[in-house]
């Protein structure tokens, strides 16, 4: 570290309008290469706090679903508060963490953020159409981490309707909340019914978190109908998925070993 702080003493010295150029490049390279962290901090570094923005709109969600929602909140913490309020993806985006880490209150303040600025962009558009139903799948989403089913089928129904047009991970969620809320309703046929069917868009995800949710509440419904062999094997196959994609240590592997 002594002989990086020399070396950048010495850039500065020599070549000081180099500097942000150089983090611009490193940036970019850092982004292309899954390095979302160190893509923010040379951004931000370059003075270049929009580019910073923008770069965990795009990527952050990917954070969430590898159930590293604390990583991507201290990401957004270093970006200009202004612009993380007015952007109706990135509140959602913090909705989503919030929730994973079981802070539904700070959740559903983003949530309500973000339909704020949906509701003042008011039009057909499909992108702004799609937000708005992330936001009720988020909704029904904090209702079940809090214990309750009330709305949620409601919730989630235009989401279900429509699965090949909205982000996989959304549907997910989606799916999740569906087979919950079954489980809730001791129909446990329709729990385990809607889990086969979300096996696709659980498999498109850029992390196992969702669908380790999905495998949890499917085994609870196999469970509840003493048919014990196929609840060993939906909570072993959500863990198989978990440590698969992270380590034994990653909060997916957490949640699905805790089954």
């Amino acid at each position: 570290h002594l002989f990086a702080q020399y070396l950048r003493q010495r850039l500065d010295r020599d070549q000081p309008g180099r500097i942000e150029q150089l983090h611009r490049t490193a940036s970019v390279w850092s982004a292309d290469h899954a390095m979302l962290g160190e893509a923010v901090d040379h951004a931000l570094a370059a003075g270049d706090p929009g580019r910073a923005v923008e770069l965990v709109e795009r990527d952050g969600g990917g954070l969430v679903q590898q159930g590293r929602m604390f990583t991507l909140l201290g990401l957004v913490a270093k970006l200009p508060p202004q612009q993380v309020s007015q952007s109706a993806r990135l509140q959602l985006t913090i909705a989503w963490a919030n929730n994973a880490a079981v802070r539904p209150g700070a959740a559903q303040a983003a949530v309500d953020g973000a339909r704020a600025l949906l509701t003042a962009h008011q039009g057909d558009d499909l992108k702004l159409a799609d937000l708005r139903v992330e936001a009720d799948v988020i909704q029904a989403d904090i209702h079940v981490i809090s214990d309750r089913i009330d709305g949620v089928e409601e919730l989630v129904a235009e989401c279900l309707s429509r699965p090949d047009t909205l982000p996989a991970w959304v549907v997910s969620c989606a799916a999740d909340d569906a087979v919950f809320a079954n489980l809730f309703r001791f129909d446990f046929d329709a729990a385990r019914r809607r889990h086969q069917w979300a096996l696709t868009y659980h498999a498109r995800t850029r992390g196992p978190l969702s669908a380790v949710y999905g495998y949890r509440f499917a085994g609870l419904a196999a469970s509840e109908q003493l048919d014990m062999a196929a609840a060993e094997d939906l909570f072993r196959e959500g863990l198989r998925m978990a440590t698969t994609a992270g380590d034994q240590h990653s909060y997916p592997a957490r949640v699905a070993s805790a089954l």
